[in-house]
């Protein structure tokens, strides 16, 4: 019996766990960083993005149908040795733990500056470790059942924005592909940090209750994902310029100032209240694995003395770095260049490592 069994996931809650990873910060500066690059060819980088972004995810889950009781953590060591496995478990965790940390911070500040701009970022900090400690310290299927809710409290959001649609300009599609090929790969290029979540697949794979029907859940994932950020580009498309664009920050969030209701002033406003949720998800779910990781290193049981350690970690950056905008552009521009790498080159390169290691394998046991 499989290790991972008593937390086995249904096919809902292993799409709903990707899908929640994938959806977060990126949603509300996706149309500028793909304008910036790809101008109004965006929407086909869109596309292209999430096709390379679904094919990885299958070849991850074919990388998993080789071990499917084991985790990364566990598959590793088993085909680098115990010193090569470790060293590159360390890199995951460390990644997680950044992608975590990053998703932490820019909610801390996107909170700061829309809806809270006169409290302490240490004191936003410190509410928001509650939701994620009683959250992130329990194993895969109650984090699951959590995103889950999170998932149907904001399901609305997506039909919301739908009505700031009005006033649209064709024309701003126009001419299509004038810039060449370029602009369009490096729009797909800046969109695929958004799609980042689908290599969670590498440690949520043994938890699936039905493994046959992973790859139906990648592809249920990814769609919902293509979804909201299409829809996104286009209507931002519709809406403004390119130039206009450009100039916002969040571009979602002027979308949302469109919408005009006889009972609320100014929509965007609740809307990213509630939209908080979804943020934490993203630092709830890369925290878990990175502190599932730590737990497999250090061979502990549990995880939550990792999770204290990582909170305070937390506290130590908010109380030692003013956050601001200027970082947040820093990251975006490091997730942007450096960051690509681990979640979507490592999985091609160790399923091709696999396939040479059984052929090398199946050679030396053939007479």
């Amino acid at each position: 019996m499989s290790k991972y069994t008593t937390n086995q996931l249904t096919l809902s809650q292993f799409v709903i766990f990707i899908y929640k990873t994938q959806i977060g910060v990126g949603v509300l500066t996706l149309p500028r960083l793909v304008s910036e690059n790809a101008n109004r060819d965006g929407w086909i980088s869109v596309i292209l993005g999430i096709a390379i972004s679904l094919t990885v995810s299958i070849l991850i889950i074919k990388i998993m149908e080789k071990h499917p009781e084991m985790t990364l953590y566990d598959i590793l060591p088993l085909y680098f040795g115990k010193w090569l496995g470790r060293f590159f478990i360390f890199i995951w965790i460390a990644w997680t733990l950044a992608a975590s940390t990053t998703a932490f911070l820019a909610t801390i500040f996107i909170t700061q500056m829309w809806l809270l701009p006169k409290s302490s970022s240490i004191l936003i900090g410190a509410l928001f470790l509650v939701p994620i400690y009683l959250t992130a310290k329990e194993g895969v299927r109650n984090i699951s059942s959590f995103f889950q809710f999170v998932f149907l409290s904001t399901i609305w959001m997506e039909f919301t924005l739908l009505y700031s649609g009005g006033g649209s300009q064709i024309l701003n599609f126009l001419p299509i592909g004038a810039d060449g090929i370029t602009p369009i790969i490096k729009g797909a290029l800046v969109f695929l940090p958004s799609c980042f979540g689908f290599e969670i697949a590498l440690f949520l794979y043994p938890f699936l209750k039905n493994k046959k029907q992973a790859i139906k859940g990648v592809l249920i994932a990814h769609a919902l994902t293509f979804n909201i950020s299409f829809m996104l580009i286009v209507l931002c498309f519709l809406k403004y310029s390119q130039e206009e664009i450009q100039l916002f920050v969040f571009p979602t969030l002027n979308l949302l100032k469109e919408i005009q209701l006889p009972f609320i002033e100014r929509l965007e406003i609740p809307f990213l209240a509630i939209y908080l949720m979804v943020m934490l998800s993203t630092a709830i779910s890369y925290l878990y694995i990175s502190l599932f990781g730590m737990a497999q290193f250090t061979q502990k049981r549990s995880h939550i003395p990792f999770l204290w350690i990582a909170m305070v970690f937390w506290l130590i950056i908010l109380f030692s770095v003013n956050f601001s905008f200027r970082h947040l552009q820093q990251v975006e521009r490091i997730w942007q260049k450096n960051i690509v790498f681990i979640p979507l080159v490592f999985p091609i390169l160790l399923l091709i490592y696999i396939k040479i290691h059984h052929f090398v394998q199946q050679r030396r046991h053939t007479p």
